[in-house]
């Protein structure tokens, strides 16, 4: 399936809290994070082939603290026009 603002290949998990699905990239990401999110580096969140959302900072595995990670990008993370499907909050 293709993202309709972007065009950009897109696959869907499904949430376990509502079972609603988010939009993913289709590419799996291996990587370990580091649960603080003052330390340095770029701040990531993956979606896991459960649904269930990981967030930390990308770090090496010689990072004291650096947890294994495995999981999908949100599309809106990459997608050039994501608030096309935002919903308002007025």
């Amino acid at each position: 399936m293709r993202c309709r603002s972007c065009g950009e290949p897109i696959g869907f998990i499904e949430r376990p809290n509502d079972g609603k699905r988010m939009p993913v990239d289709p590419e799996l990401i291996k990587t370990f994070l580091h649960p603080d999110p003052k330390a340095a580096g770029r701040k990531l969140r993956l979606v896991t082939e459960r649904g269930v959302i990981v967030a930390g900072v990308e770090c090496s595995v010689t990072v004291a603290g650096a947890i294994s990670a495995e999981g999908y990008l949100p599309h809106w993370a990459t997608c050039t026009q994501p608030d096309v499907h935002r919903k308002s909050l007025r």
